[in-house]
């Protein structure tokens, strides 16, 4: 038993003494390095490609937000800070005036208003 302890014991410092002795690479190799750097080549040249694919096939099936020409459905008016969480805007939309307020807990329609003429013709008061 005494001995197979030793046996085992001369192997495992004789295996820990080659590795000691191993050295270790400090340098990466050229091709190492270039194939690193050819990594993150490869890498944008995919993303611009990707890019470049996404833009064609858009164009190719118009899949823009709105078709050139056509009107737009929506007017933001006018916008004003209230404080540091909430706005409150003036939006058009079909021939109407909305009075939306934003806050921390969603979006909120204050007040709507029937637009019959543009906004420089009529007059507004400050009666409520």
């Amino acid at each position: 038993m005494r001995r197979g302890i030793i046996v085992a014991l001369a192997c495992s410092w004789y295996g820990g003494a080659a590795q000691a002795t191993q050295t270790i690479p400090f340098k990466r190799d050229a091709e190492t390095a270039s194939l690193a750097g050819s990594g993150g080549m490869a890498v944008l040249l995919v993303s611009l490609l990707a890019i470049g694919a996404v833009v064609l096939v858009r164009k190719r099936l118009k899949l823009s937000m709105r078709a050139k020409g056509a009107p737009a459905l929506l007017r933001v008016l006018e916008t004003r800070r209230l404080g540091p969480r909430s706005l409150i805007s003036v939006v058009e939309f079909g021939g109407k005036q909305h009075l939306l307020a934003q806050g921390e807990h969603g979006i909120t329609c204050i007040d709507t208003i029937v637009v019959d003429a543009p906004l420089g013709g009529r007059e507004v008061s400050d009666a409520p």
